[in-house]
């Protein structure tokens, strides 16, 4: 939708998405045409172009995006400028890897693995990486740890990643 719509809202909001039975909102974003956005969930992600989404008013019910029977987690925008994406797992495992490892293509894929998983863990955020910021993770006791994405480590696919921190809450890109 336009940016505008949300701009323009009155001092009682605005109705900006018309949820279904059982949907919720993830994630917002703000992007550009010439942007692709990765859509994912606990286990897959997909790459898609912002061309490829419909432009649709505001109040709709969009559409499908990341085919998966798993509920959406969150979105990351890819610029011209990103060059490495990083995958932050539920259990501490950091993986960085170049853009290009997860190709573009359609929505209403399933999507493709961005990490090899181990039992029990899971993508709890996956972030494009933007030089001179920092990953704050927050753990399960509440406190907290600072992870700078240069000790992260490229690697790909079919990697578990580095384990640089204890059980992960949230993880947030700061500057």
């Amino acid at each position: 939708m336009d940016l505008n719509d949300i701009l323009s809202s009155t001092t009682s909001g605005i109705i900006y998405s018309k949820l279904g039975k059982g949907d919720n909102v993830c994630d917002v974003v703000v992007a550009n045409n010439k942007s692709d956005i990765i859509i994912y969930n606990k286990s897959k992600a997909l790459r898609i172009s912002m061309n490829s989404i419909p432009h649709l008013k505001r109040a709709t019910m969009g559409v499908i995006s990341l085919k998966s029977k798993d509920s959406i987690d969150g979105i990351s925008v890819i610029t011209s400028d990103t060059k490495n994406i990083i995958v932050v797992t539920s259990k501490g495992r950091f993986n960085m890897l170049p853009k290009t490892a997860l190709e573009r293509t359609e929505r209403n894929k399933a999507g493709s693995k961005v990490i090899k998983l181990n039992k029990g863990d899971y993508i709890k955020n996956i972030f494009t990486y933007i030089p001179n910021t920092t990953i704050k993770i927050t753990h399960p006791d509440g406190t907290n740890t600072i992870v700078n994405p240069i000790d992260i480590p490229m690697g790909s696919s079919v990697s578990t990643g580095v384990k640089l921190t204890k059980d992960v809450v949230k993880a947030e890109l700061v500057k």
